[in-house]
């Protein structure tokens, strides 16, 4: 999982090379050069402080011409300077404190790690803490305020705003103990707008948190944190949206929503353990389209993952964030990347619970799958709470109606359509009843 993205600049904010300075100004060269994907950064000395040149950053995106032909776009997002002064030390070695308030930081980030171009950001500030002797950010402190994604129309050059962020605000820290290294992050993003094609989102709050614990060795490479899955001894992480609004062709809903997973290697390293929840509650639709859930809860375990292929996965996408836009290398990279993730999962098995809520009926799946070979096996209870509510039988109702209304499909017959597709798996001779009258059905799903 990529632990770092989104506002969080850092590792792609600090980097590479020059000469004639002193030794902590090229170890500080150095060592930003290797763990950056910045090429042409330089280092000076200005008193007890370093200046971090960072170079242009040159873009490329693809569009469509008058006639509908695939036409490359170049751009450039401008140099900018950051401030480093030593500050105190990490396992004996110098740490730096890395300031910078330049937006094109983040400009720079947002294109290096998903190609995002178009984009405007009226304030942004960062503080990292950096081991140049061990490749290592031990603190990251990022914020940016007004952040607005827009898309340009090649005819008439004009801008138009496809999504903006009001505030994002990124933190993560790393410490040490003698048994283990922890890591904790957090990302507080608000006010989140997105306006493509006829869907519009508005969520006001979303929040990320992340906590996971690696073996502490005596070779232990701190270059990779916080992603080194092969010392990671477990990982957690949360999710929440509060409050969304969507709109989707004039249909209004609204929800809140989570997400937690929890990832665990077994004790040989060789398998990873993923066990999550999803949860979608008040759940409201303005207009009424049918049988809407008012909440979802998913619950799922994902096991037998192969971790020697999730490593060698997340090794190919570090070399494919350094490739060449749209390059031979970007492609075999991804094919390679594809092969690996179908690797990992080639013998994974998956527990799955939910339980669905609608006003007047309860549906709840309890699921167990397994890849083998290439196959999937494996099947799935389902019991379902007053079906009947849920997907009645219209069919005297769509008879009557048919007679008093020869021009047109009754709406109760359009409704008995979508029923029968669901009835014809109901053994009314197995139905039940539970104490509260509520009927019961089973549905088994091989």
């Amino acid at each position: 999982m990529k632990l770092r993205k989104f506002f969080l600049f850092s590792v792609a904010v600090i980097f590479p090379a020059v000469a004639n300075s002193s030794d902590d100004s090229i170890l500080l060269e150095q060592a930003l050069s290797s763990f950056s994907t910045y090429k042409g950064i330089s280092v000076t000395e200005n008193g007890e402080n370093f200046t971090i040149n960072f170079p242009k950053t040159d873009t490329l995106k693809q569009s469509t011409d008058e006639e509908g032909k695939i036409i490359n776009i170049s751009g450039t997002i401008p140099s900018y300077e950051a401030t480093a002064t030593k500050s105190g030390d990490f396992q004996g070695k110098d740490s730096y404190k890395i300031n910078t308030t330049a937006t094109e930081a983040l400009l720079s980030y947002l294109y290096q790690k998903f190609k995002i171009t178009d984009t405007n950001v009226t304030k942004f500030s960062s503080e990292l803490y950096f081991v140049p002797a061990l490749r290592f950010m031990k603190y990251i402190d990022a914020k940016a305020n007004d952040i607005i994604f827009s898309s340009v129309d090649q005819k008439t050059g004009l801008k138009s705003e496809i999504g903006a962020i009001k505030q994002a605000n990124f933190k993560s820290i790393i410490n040490t103990k003698e048994d283990n290294i922890s890591y904790q992050a957090i990302v507080d993003i608000r006010d989140i707008t997105s306006k493509i094609l006829f869907v519009d989102i508005m969520i006001p709050e979303f929040i990320s948190k992340i906590s996971a614990t690696y073996e502490n060795t005596p070779d232990i490479d701190y270059s990779k944190f916080p992603a080194d899955v092969a010392s990671m001894q477990q990982s957690k992480s949360v999710i929440e949206i509060k409050n969304a609004e969507f709109s989707i062709l004039g249909i209004n809903a609204n929800a809140s929503l989570g997400m937690s997973n929890r990832i665990e290697t077994s004790k040989d390293k060789m398998r990873l353990q993923i066990d999550g929840k999803f949860i979608a509650k008040d759940i409201k639709v303005g207009q009424s389209i049918g049988n809407i859930p008012q909440d979802i809860t998913v619950k799922y375990e994902l096991g037998n993952i192969d971790n020697a292929q999730v490593l060698e996965l997340q090794q190919l996408q570090k070399k494919l964030e350094k490739a060449q836009s749209n390059s031979q290398e970007e492609q075999n990279l991804k094919q390679s990347c594809t092969a690996a993730a179908e690797k990992a999962i080639k013998d994974i098995k998956l527990k799955i619970l939910a339980d669905v809520k609608y006003a007047n009926a309860f549906v709840k799946m309890d699921g167990y799958y397994e890849q083998k070979g290439d196959f999937i096996v494996g099947n799935s209870d389902i019991t379902i709470n007053n079906f009947d509510n849920l997907y009645p039988d219209m069919t005297e109702q769509c008879e009557k109606d048919k007679q008093t209304n020869s021009n047109a499909i009754p709406a109760s017959c359009i409704q008995n359509m979508t029923s029968m597709k669901y009835r014809k798996y109901i053994k009314l001779e197995k139905r039940t009843t539970d104490t509260q009258g509520n009927t019961i059905d089973t549905v088994k799903i091989i």
